[in-house]
């Protein structure tokens, strides 16, 4: 698995490509002019089990990503998310950006093309590396470069040209405590395109009888500190190292999604960021003005909002 990794974000020097490029463009219409897709996954952290996910996408606005851990379902009026392990859900409505939002996490942003119409507008650059087979799939590994948010691997299945699978790094909780970041690769061991939109009831959730609604993340107040006012402190200190796939340790802090990984909303003592930065390890040229530090600490309390 390690050799997967090292080919997928490896210095990928075959082609460079701007944004709007055919391997998305096709990756995009693939998706698109299909009524319906169902794609079973293999989600893998390297050294750890590999777990199953289904992803079901169908026209309009219709879908189900469920894990052992999660569901998210669209009826196309209301989404869902469940928390099968705390057993509580939260609903809202099923608009373009809450759809946008669900699926915009590394391990489904991809195919989340197949109902976001601005998807390309994400994408900062695209970098074609060699072509080989996974799980019998022959494929070609594409650097995806994204505007504020971190850079992933995806690979475009050379049959069809959408994208097969992705490599990522995510940064948990013990990757945390080593200062390092952890790959996870998704691969759609099989993917089934229907020739007409599914069935509603195939979206169709009823909470389970002791599911309770939870409340939504509340949003920033006006006073709160937002990314905005901070990025240029990592902008300045930390870009030099931790920018893009080569970033030290797997840690990219040239974003909001990348520096969100290394925080904890609510709790600077507890954010591994503040935790480097209080002993005096990073950044390695010298410790930050108190009022940077103060700063940083202020818009994890207010909740780490971008």
């Amino acid at each position: 698995m390690r050799a997967l990794y090292a080919l997928a974000l490896a210095p990928l020097a075959i082609g460079l490509y701007s944004p709007a490029d055919p391997i998305v463009d096709k990756h995009v219409a693939t998706l698109t002019k299909a009524p319906a897709v169902t794609l079973k996954l293999a989600i893998t952290q390297v050294g750890g089990a590999t777990e199953e996910g289904t992803l079901v996408l169908s026209k309009p606005n219709f879908f189900k990503w469920e894990t052992p851990r999660t569901l998210a379902v669209s009826d196309g009026k209301d989404l869902f998310e469940y928390d099968k392990a705390k057993k509580t859900y939260v609903k809202k409505p099923a608009s373009p950006e809450n759809l946008r939002k669900v699926l915009g996490s590394d391990a489904t942003w991809a195919w989340s093309a197949f109902l976001d119409e601005d998807f390309a507008k994400s994408i900062t650059g695209v970098r074609k590396g060699a072509g080989r087979k996974v799980r019998n799939v022959q494929v070609t590994d594409v650097a995806i470069s994204r505007k504020d948010r971190s850079d992933l691997t995806l690979f475009i299945e050379d049959a069809t040209g959408m994208a097969r699978g992705v490599s990522f790094i995510t940064a948990g909780a013990a990757a945390a405590e080593e200062s390092a970041g952890s790959e996870t690769i998704v691969f759609a061991k099989e993917v089934t395109f229907a020739e007409a939109p599914l069935a509603g009831e195939t979206f169709a959730w009823t909470p389970p009888a002791d599911a309770k609604e939870a409340a939504e993340a509340a949003a920033p107040s006006a006073d709160a500190t937002t990314f905005a006012a901070v990025k240029s402190i990592f902008d300045m200190n930390c870009a030099g190292c931790h920018m893009g796939p080569g970033a030290k340790k797997g840690v990219d802090l040239t974003s909001y999604a990348g520096v969100r990984k290394n925080v904890t909303p609510g709790n600077p003592s507890g954010s591994r960021i503040m935790r480097e930065i209080n002993r005096g390890s990073m950044p390695p040229t010298g410790r930050l003005p108190k009022e940077q530090i103060d700063l940083l600490a202020k818009w994890i309390a207010d909740g780490a909002h971008e």
